[in-house]
Order: C-alpha cells, then sequence, then structure tokens
C-alpha cells in the first residue's frame, strides 16, 4: 500500500538497433568471434523477453558470463538489470537482490548514474519488504544523493516519497510528510503525473497516522479526482476509498466509513485484491465490535484472518492479531485471546529492535555529516578549525548516542516484563485488568518522558548548530582568536546544559531499573544525614525541623538509595514551599509503626497545594507552582516507594501540609517490584 515499484527494465537498455531478425543474429553467433558474443545474445534477450521469458532468461545469462569473461563492464551492468528483471518477475527476490548489488557496483564503475539510482532503489524495496528499514533507509538516502548530484529529477521525486515510507513505517510521520511534500513538489513542477497519485496515497497515510484527518481527507480526494484524470495505479482507487473510510471510522462517523470500506471492499474483490479485502474486513469487524455486534464482527474477523495467515504484512497481521484477542475477551474466550495477545507480540517485537534502531541513528547521522561536509569544502576552511567543528559535531553525537542507548534499555526491559505479565494472566485473570492500568499508566509516563527529554534537546543541538555556523560565517569574515573563545565558550556552555538533561533522564532510569538492595537502616541517623543537604538554604534556620521517632520502629530493612531519594523529594518539597506565616514556620517528621509497614510523616506549614491539582501531584513533569520545580521530584519519590512495595499518600493538601510514607518494615527480595516499562502499541490503518 505503500510502496512504488521497481521500474521496468527495458527502458533505455541499449540505443543499438533491433531490426535484425533472430535468424540473423543466432547466425552472427557462429561468424563473429566470442568477444562480441555478450552483444549479439543482449539483442537477442531485446527481441524475445516478451514472446519467450525463458529463452530470454538463457540469453541475458549467457551476457552475464560473456560480458565477465571478456572484460565488457557495460554488458556486465546490463546484464545484471535484466537479471534482476526476469527474477522479480518469477518471485525469486533474493536472487533479484544479488543482481542488484552486483549491478550497483558496476553502474558506479561505469558511471551509469541513472542505473545506480535504480539500483538503490531496488535494494531499498527489498530490505523494506524484508523489514529491514535501516538498510532500506540508507539505499534511499544514496539513491536520492546521486539522483540530486546528477539533476535526475524523477529520481530524485521517486526516492523523496520511498525515504517518507520508511519514516511512515517508523512511525516518524512528521518527518514522512516533509520528504512527500518534497516529491510532490517536484513532481508537479515537472509535470511526473505519473508518481503523483502514489505519492499523494502516502502523503495523505501520513496525515492520517498524525490523527490530521481532514488533511488526511482532503489529499485523498485530491487523489480521487487526479485518478479521474489520468490512469492512475492499479487498485489505487480502492486504496483512497479504504483510506477515506479509516478516516470516518476514527473520527467515529460509522455510517460514513461503511460507505467508503464497502465501496473498497466491493472494487477489491473485484480485482482479487486480498490485501485491500483484508483491510476492510479488518475495519468492519471494528465497526462492529464497536456497536456489540459480535456476531459480525466475528465473521468478517475470519475473513481477515485468513488473509494474514498466509501474508507477509506484518502490520496487518499485527493489528487483525490485536483486534481478534480483544473479541475474544469480550466474548470470554480468555484462552483464545491470550494466544492472539501472544501472536501480536510476536509480530510487534521483530518490527523493532535495537540493532535496528542503532543502524538508523548511524544512517541519519551519516547523512547529515554529508550536508555537513559538502558546507565544509564549500567554505574552503582551513584543516585546524574544520577539526575544532568536527569534534564539537562529535561530542553532541556522543551525547545523543548515550541517549538513544538508554531509550533502547528501556525497551529492552519492556520485553521482559512483557513475558512475566502473559505468564500471570495464566494463572489469574482477574490481576490482568490492573496490570494493563499500570502499564498504560507507564506507557503515558514514558512518552511523556520522550516528548519532554527531545524538547529539551531540540533546544540545545539548535542553538550549538546556530553558533557553529555563525563560526563559520566570523572564520570566513577573519575572525580573531577572541572572538572564536567566545563563540566555544558558548558551544561548552550549550554541551554542559546537555548534561544537565541527560542526568535527569539518568536518575528516572536509575530509578525505574535499578535492582533493590535491602539492607538495614536506622531511620533517625538517616534522617538527619538526609536533612543536612537543606542546611546552606538561606532561610533553613528560620525553620523549626523536629524528629520524632517511636521505638519499635526505629530500625527498618529497606534500600538506601530508594529512600533517601524518597525523603530528599518530598523534603525538597517542603523546604520550597517555605512561607513566612503569623506563627513560627516548622516541618515535623513523625515515624511510627504501621501494621506490619512503617508509616513516614512529613509535615509543614509552608505555602500548602491547591487541591484542584492534588490529585496530580505524582504525576511526570506536573508542576504545582510556575517558581519551583521540575515536575520529577515527587513522580521519582512516589516511583521509589512502589519499587519497594510501597505507597506515599498527600494526606492533606494545606495547613498544614502532610505527605504520609507506607513502608515495609523488611522487604523480601523475592517479593520486590520489577522494574516496569512501558509496552508501546502501534496502531495503523
Amino acid at each position: 500500500m505503500y510502496k512504488l515499484f521497481c521500474l521496468l527494465f527495458f527502458v533505455g537498455l541499449s540505443q543499438v538497433a533491433v531490426s535484425q531478425s533472430l535468424e540473423e543474429l543466432t547466425n552472427a553467433l557462429s561468424s563473429e568471434p566470442e568477444r562480441v558474443h555478450d552483444s549479439i545474445y543482449y539483442e537477442l534477450t531485446k527481441m524475445t523477453r516478451g514472446s519467450d521469458p525463458d529463452k530470454a532468461l538463457e540469453y541475458i545469462k549467457k551476457v552475464f558470463n560473456l560480458s565477465i569473461k571478456h572484460n565488457h563492464p557495460v554488458f556486465t551492468e546490463n546484464a545484471c538489470y535484466g537479471l534482476q528483471y526476469f527474477y522479480v518477475q518469477r518471485g525469486a527476490y533474493d536472487s533479484a537482490h544479488r543482481y542488484d548489488i552486483l549491478g550497483l557496483e558496476y553502474a558506479r564503475k561505469n558511471q551509469s548514474f541513472k542505473r545506480e539510482v535504480i539500483f538503490n532503489n531496488n535494494i531499498g524495496l527489498y530490505f523494506q519488504a524484508n523489514d529491514y528499514y535501516d538498510s532500506a533507509l540508507s539505499s534511499y538516502f544514496k539513491s536520492l544523493e546521486v539522483a540530486e548530484t546528477h539533476d535526475l529529477v524523477k529520481d530524485q521525486a521517486i526516492s523523496l516519497n520511498n525515504i517518507g515510507t520508511i519514516y511512515t513505517y517508523l512511525l516518524n510521520n512528521a518527518e514522512a510528510i516533509k520528504y512527500f511534500l518534497q516529491s510532490v513538489e517536484i513532481i508537479q513542477k515537472n509535470d511526473i503525473l505519473d508518481l503523483l497519485d502514489i505519492t499523494y496515497l502516502n502523503l495523505g497515510v501520513a496525515y492520517l497516522e498524525l490523527s490530521e484527518y481532514e488533511a488526511a481527507k482532503d489529499v485523498f480526494r485530491k487523489n480521487l479526482e487526479l485518478c479521474n484524470q489520468i490512469d492512475c495505479a492499479p487498485g489505487m482507487i480502492n486504496k483512497i476509498n479504504f483510506n477515506l473510510g479509516y478516516c470516518s471510522f476514527v473520527q467515529k462517523r460509522y455510517q460514513e466509513s461503511l460507505i467508503y470500506i464497502n465501496e473498497a471492499l466491493n472494487g477489491a474483490q473485484e480485482m482479487e485484491d486480498l490485501q485491500i479485502v483484508a483491510e476492510c474486513n479488518y475495519i468492519l469487524a471494528d465497526i462492529a465490535i464497536t456497536e456489540n455486534r459480535l456476531n459480525v464482527a466475528y465473521s468478517h474477523l475470519m475473513e481477515a484472518e485468513l488473509y494474514a495467515t498466509n501474508s507477509d504484512d506484518k502490520k496487518l497481521k499485527k493489528n487483525i492479531f490485536e483486534l481478534l484477542s480483544n473479541y475474544y475477551e469480550l466474548t470470554g474466550e480468555y484462552n483464545k485471546s491470550i494466544e492472539y495477545s501472544k501472536k501480536f507480540s510476536a509480530i510487534k517485537d521483530s518490527l523493532f529492535n535495537e540493532k535496528m534502531a542503532n543502524n538508523i541513528r548511524n544512517i541519519l547521522l551519516d547523512a547529515k555529516q554529508r550536508e555537513a561536509q559538502a558546507i565544509i569544502q564549500q567554505k574552503d576552511l582551513e584543516l585546524k578549525r574544520t577539526q575544532t567543528i568536527s569534534l564539537l559535531v562529535g561530542i553532541v553525537a556522543f551525547l545523543f548516542i548515550i541517549i538513544i542507548v538508554l531509550l533502547i534499555r528501556v525497551r529492552i526491559q519492556n520485553k521482559r516484563v512483557k513475558v512475566k505479565l502473559q505468564s500471570e494472566i495464566l494463572a489469574k485473570t482477574r490481576d490482568l485488568r490492573k496490570r494493563n492500568v499500570d502499564l498504560a499508566k507507564s506507557h503515558r509516563d514514558y512518552d511523556h518522558l520522550i516528548y519532554r527529554t527531545s524538547h529539551d534537546i531540540r533546544g540545545p543541538l539548535s542553538t550549538l548548530i546556530g553558533l557553529t555556523n555563525l563560526a563559520k560565517i566570523e572564520i570566513k569574515g577573519g575572525a580573531s582568536p577572541v572572538q572564536m573563545e567566545e563563540y566555544l565558550d558558548n558551544i561548552e556552555g550549550t554541551a554542559k546544559g546537555l548534561t544537565t538533561t541527560l542526568s535527569k533522564l539518568l536518575q528516572v532510569d536509575k530509578v525505574r531499573n535499578q535492582d533493590v538492595q535491602p539492607e538495614e537502616i536506622h531511620l533517625e541517623t538517616f534522617i538527619k544525614t538526609a536533612l543536612k543537604q537543606f542546611k546552606k538554604l538561606p532561610f533553613y534556620s528560620e525553620i523549626k525541623v523536629s524528629i520524632h521517632i517511636q521505638p519499635e520502629a526505629e530500625n527498618v530493612f529497606l534500600d538506601k538509595y530508594f529512600l533517601d531519594i524518597i525523603l530528599e523529594k518530598i523534603l525538597e518539597n517542603s523546604f520550597n514551599y517555605f512561607s513566612e506565616p503569623e506563627n513560627e514556620s516548622k516541618i515535623e517528621i513523625k515515624v511510627m509503626r504501621h501494621q506490619d509497614k512503617v508509616k513516614i510523616v512529613i509535615l509543614d506549614n509552608g505555602t500548602g497545594i491547591d487541591q484542584n491539582v492534588q490529585d496530580k501531584v505524582f504525576d511526570l513533569f506536573f508542576v504545582a507552582a510556575e517558581n519551583h520545580g521540575t515536575g520529577l521530584g515527587l513522580y521519582l519519590a512516589q516511583l521509589a516507594a512502589e519499587r519497594m512495595n510501597g505507597k506515599i499518600v498527600l494526606e492533606r493538601n494545606a495547613n498544614p501540609t502532610v505527605f504520609s510514607i507506607y513502608l515495609p518494615i523488611e522487604i523480601l527480595k523475592n517479593n520486590l517490584a520489577s522494574p516496569l516499562t512501558p509496552i508501546t502499541i502501534l496502531s495503523t490503518p
């Protein structure tokens, strides 16, 4: 649905006339020396490719062997081009891929730029079809670079569209839209209408993925108008109707959706387009489930599953298996629900992995480095200054890599938690709902964390790039060492800011993932130590701090690091919201035994917390007041408490403000809460 197909093989293959008859060419094989036989077999290939493909394949193989033997690189390139075409026609994609790789090598040697672009695109299509998105993206970028260098506008449009397609698969639809729009601009400017329908389709899908439904519909309707003017790709109208139906479905306009989906289904059945048939049945089943017509939903799901079972489309399989799991859960058939949940998870986990993420990062960095090198060459900067700028870029890239590795580590932890959850589902069905709620919250926190971290990093990175560009301009203008030192100082300051952001992320990661190490703690000593860090505050002496500990609660067996996080963040909250009331300011810490737990109460008569937001104080990045905090403190404290099977409760929001910390007197390792990371659920049309 998102792919561009390989270009036709024999377009522009040769400038030699082909008026000779088969008989004349066959006779020439006997009369001419062997060193020119590759050219004769090449002409025979072109003359038989339509009437006798098997014979044509036999001829092109001889072209390949003879051109290798007699060192005719141009005919070797032509032979590779022809062999990949014939093998694609026979469904032998691995064999076609081998000749694409070899043909690319000869195209570069022969400086055949058009062929180089096509071979790169074919290689990208092969990797894309096999879900190796990192390798596909690399091939498409290489194709784009050659096309831009040699002003091959149609190939630029194809490569831009293919790059956007990969970003769609990687769920970076904002980036995908950028490349699709560039492709549309080139197509319209150069009147290449035979590519416009596919690019419009992909652009609409990207808008749809970003939930910009009206923008998506506008593009799809333009595509319908286009198909009324030109001959669109086979099945294009069915795909457009399906996507219009999907837009209406997610907007909960079910009757409108049914009109488009049924029209797409009828058209796809006539064309025997099984993928669109399966996708339509998937949407119809989802609508039926929403309207509680479970018998109708089951019928459509069976139709969709029939195709998905034999299909290589992993995204479609994943969506169908997920919906089947939900269906069987609604009907109370939990064993089947679990079975399809496992199938869904297995496919989801196979779509993305750590190696692919690293490769994609490296490919994007390579693309940026190529752009930087081109700018450096144009400016003809001195070597020493160029090395300085490269070093700074390397530092930024190194920090970026560290953050990516941390995020990948979170995903790996996610897989372990998932296995554990599935085993517990088999033993206790009721526990499923609670764990689903916990996972959903963790997923939201994870997405929020990624968003904020990306936002906090994007600004400094833009600053670094801006400073670097300004430095280049100053260098060209003969800047003094003092001026350059000022730019370097600014860049160093920005890099330190990035380090601070990284430190925050590391602390969140550590609390989420570090193993709990319980040890004996004397609470009075521990609390006094925790208070020392606040004595440097200018107003510390104005606050009366008191500690009251019941003898039976003096010693506990907890994790020191997590307990320190809890006390630090809650006390920090008390000190930060210090006020000057009429009576003496105070902070009271009370420790007591509460059933089988220790209860630590921290009370202060500060400014308090607005009762309208008191339910949100433990949420990630929630800040109750503009002048204090990053929104991580109380979230980290609650997370640390949960890791030790405890909890923190805001008992009272003001006059006084009271936080109660409930922790076990002694935690046992086999009963600890496991590190929990969110499970990412991908939902695509």
